[in-house]
This record gives structure tokens, C-alpha cells and sequence, in this order.
């Protein structure tokens, strides 16, 4: 089974966020949409609150499950058994940050690849 990670703070979920969440669930057997919980970041909602909204957003999608992590994004790929990282990209800014993540998880972990949509 195909598994996928999208990792975001998602404070709050929003149309973008829910349009790559779908499409991603169409290229995996199961994504998970993990709620990064860091306390350096000052967010509007809580982890809950936001796992909660974003759960909501998803609910028709059967194979996309919702959880919170306050940890490294890589290590909870590695517990879900995920192959992918699921990131969206706006512009060329993005690409440059999201090519530069990508790279440093690469080196930390060569099993799991970072899709950009």
C-alpha cells in the first residue's frame, strides 16, 4: 500500500490546502494530513482545534486520516510507513523552499520522496 504524508500547520485548512489534500488521495492508497503542533509558532487555532477543522473539511474522502504531531515531519512519515511527502507549491518561492526541504530529507531518509502539486 501506497502511503503519503502532507504536512502543514493548516491554521486553518483552506480551499489550497483541500484541493492537494483530494488530489493527493487520488495518487496514494492512503494520505494522511499530519497537523504540525510546534510551540515556536504562534497560531490562530490550537493542534486540536485545527485537526479538528481540517477533519471536517476531509470527511467525504475515505482514505485520508487527520492526526496532530509535534515531532520531526520525517519521523512520523517513518511510523506511518509513508513513501511520500505531499507538499503544494504556489510560486517560484515555494518550489525554492519546498526543493530545499526536500533535499535535507533526502539525505536524512532516501525512502521517502517529496511530491509537489
Amino acid at each position: 500500500m501506497k502511503t503519503a504524508v502532507y504536512p502543514g500547520t493548516f491554521d486553518p485548512i483552506t480551499i489550497g490546502h483541500i484541493d492537494i489534500a483530494k488530489r493527493a488521495a487520488q495518487l496514494f492508497d492512503h494520505v494522511y494530513v499530519v497537523v504540525l503542533d510546534h510551540n515556536a509558532k504562534h497560531t490562530l487555532f490550537d493542534a486540536q482545534k485545527r485537526c479538528e477543522l481540517a477533519a471536517e473539511a476531509l470527511r467525504e474522502v475515505a482514505n485520508i486520516t487527520v492526526l496532530s504531531h509535534d515531532g520531526l515531519t520525517l519521523d512520523k512519515a517513518k511510523e506511518l510507513g509513508a513513501c511520500a511527502f505531499i507538499r503544494g507549491v504556489r510560486q517560484q518561492r515555494d518550489y525554492e523552499y519546498e526543493l530545499n526541504q526536500a533535499s535535507c530529507n533526502a539525505h536524512i531518509d532516501e525512502n521517502v520522496e517529496t511530491i509537489l502539486l
